[in-house]
């Protein structure tokens, strides 16, 4: 290797953890250092309803909890990075601390989105995205006689806090400001199957309403609706949405919605970099750039990102736009847009349905099946023609081979 550099990393999630091992698969003498606002050990944030549900921790760490010893890297934990300064190689924390860097990874992540709400200085509020939210739930779980929860917000967060405290025994409602559920993944209509699902569980779902108010004397005991109606409950999941942390960013780097970062994961500034939910990129399928902050994305951008660190030239591909949630045992998957023609196949228990745009595919949602969507994601990757031939999705030949076949400039071999 070249020099040995000084590189720090803002973040020890996904994307910070998957460029560690990058650098380290080929650079062992560089000096890394982590530095963290969660004061944890690298973990799994997949994994949290698991640990919500089952009080499991030790799955949680999937790198192993010698991560930081093993890869070499010093560990600054439970101190926010709280401005940078690209033009002086260097960054200050929140306890006022100096570090100077050669190469900086900005990975810090995203954070939930606190909705402007009358009472949230109660007992018994909590966000469900970090391992400390996670603890303080199930602290709260374990001390109060806690039977009826709300759940504001019905994204991936929300709808996997609400799933995890019915399997718990709650009464749980979910309070949506629009209307249906998965906003970011269905449009309306799937998502009032997704909802036909939650409710058939037992699991209320109040789209189109706004909480307005929390009550209680010190814990919370009901939370108010703008309708006017009242929701008594013990404890309350904020999950209204996340945004990427860019407060330590404070005007020194280009940003939209995120980060805005080269094929190379370099923001506007050579020497720093960026990767996972904090950055926005272009989409894969709809060639769009936006953020998306889901766990595959942040592995792959933070391995490609590590390589470019250490001067291992890689183009990142892009953002993959699939996403994959199970209400309770059935599976929902989508990607791509949400706009074109539909084609849609709805039986009992599985709902297909395709948006067709310019003879492509540029965008599908199933519920209640996975079948083949692997396939169909490939194919709008590609951005394959179906010239004409839209209905022979359904075939129950479809594979890949055979939609080339048919309807598209298929090579000699097939």
């Amino acid at each position: 290797m070249g020099q040995r550099m000084r590189i720090i990393i803002i973040g020890q999630g996904p994307a910070g953890t998957s460029a560690i091992e990058s650098i380290r698969s080929y650079d062992q003498e560089s000096e890394i250092t982590v530095i963290s606002g969660e004061n944890s050990i690298p973990y799994s944030p997949t994994l949290l309803p698991d640990y919500l549900l089952n009080k499991e921790k030790e799955v949680l760490f999937w790198k192993g909890k010698d991560f930081f010893s093993r890869m070499n890297v010093h560990a600054i934990l439970g101190e926010k990075a709280t401005k940078i300064f690209p033009e002086e190689n260097k960054l200050l924390t929140q306890s006022k601390k100096e570090f100077t860097y050669d190469k900086l990874l900005l990975a810090a992540g995203a954070f939930v989105t606190i909705p402007k709400i009358k009472g949230l200085d109660k007992k018994g509020i909590f966000s469900f995205k970090t391992l400390e939210d996670t603890e303080n739930i199930l602290n709260w779980l374990g001390k109060e006689r806690v039977k009826r929860a709300v759940v504001i917000g019905a994204g991936f967060i929300g709808l996997d806090a609400a799933i995890v405290l019915k399997q718990k025994g709650l009464d749980v409602k979910v309070v949506e400001i629009l209307d249906h559920v998965l906003p970011a993944m269905l449009d309306k209509e799937m998502g009032e199957h997704a909802i036909g699902i939650l409710e058939k569980k037992g699991i209320q779902i109040l789209c189109e309403e706004k909480v307005v108010e929390i009550k209680g004397k010190k814990k919370v005991n009901k939370v108010i609706l703008e309708s006017g109606k009242e929701l008594k409950c013990e404890i309350v999941i904020l999950a209204a949405g996340v945004k990427p942390n860019l407060s330590f960013i404070d005007g020194k780097l280009k940003t939209g919605r995120g980060i805005i970062v080269n094929q190379y994961l370099q923001t506007s500034i050579e020497n720093v970099f960026a990767a996972g939910d904090i950055i926005e990129f272009e989409d894969k399928i709809t060639e769009e750039r936006r953020v998306n902050a889901i766990h595959p994305n942040a592995v792959i951008q933070g391995r490609v990102a590590g390589k470019n660190i250490i001067g291992q030239r890689e183009k990142y591909s892009g953002l993959e736009g699939i996403n994959i949630i199970k209400i309770f045992d059935l599976p929902i998957v989508s990607a791509g847009a949400m706009q074109g023609n539909v084609i849609r196949k709805f039986e009992e228990g599985e709902y297909r349905k395709f948006y067709v745009k310019d003879k492509r595919i540029v965008g599908l949602q199933f519920v209640g099946s996975t079948d083949k969507a692997g396939i169909y994601y490939s194919l709008m990757g590609k951005h394959e023609s179906l010239e004409g031939k839209e209905r022979l999705i359904f075939d129950e030949r479809f594979n890949y081979g055979y939609m080339l076949t048919l309807c598209c400039k298929a090579p000699a071999l097939l």
